[in-house]
């Protein structure tokens, strides 16, 4: 059963791999205090840090916990591993982790921009993910 920061974390590589090479993946393993691992038998996160060991939060009817969390700021740790079969030395390496680097910082952050792709690659996932006869809100 997936938790908060599962379910989160899940949506941030979703996100993040969009701005990656095609041979690139992304892996959270940190949101705040609660650290995130990959089980290598069953292939699925699992919680450990502040929530090792507790229960799924939120309601099991299907109702959630919701509380506003403007301005709320919580470090991520993400894991990003990039194959490259062009590249068989050290500054070739350098040079794709600096390419990386900078693609991913105009990725999230774009100069003379409000906000960047991975805020729009997060919206589009949590469109997807909300079932099309719930109405989040409404205009009247």
């Amino acid at each position: 059963m997936l938790r908060t920061p599962q379910i989160v974390g899940n949506a941030l590589e979703t996100a993040i791999n969009v701005g990656l090479p095609s041979s690139g993946t992304s892996f959270v393993a940190g949101i705040g205090c609660v650290t995130l691992s990959r089980n290598p038998e069953t292939d699925r996160t699992e919680c450990g840090g502040c929530l090792a060991g507790t229960n799924f939060i939120g309601d099991y009817g299907g109702s959630t916990v919701v509380e506003n969390a403007t301005g709320v700021v919580s470090p991520v740790t993400v894991k990003v591993t990039i194959t490259s079969e062009a590249c068989q030395d050290a500054e070739c390496f350098n040079e794709l982790y600096d390419e990386t680097v900078q693609d991913l910082r105009q990725f999230i952050n774009p100069r003379n921009s409000t906000f960047g792709n991975l805020t729009l690659e997060i919206n589009n996932w949590a469109n997807k993910r909300v079932s099309p006869h719930f109405v989040i809100f409404s205009i009247s």
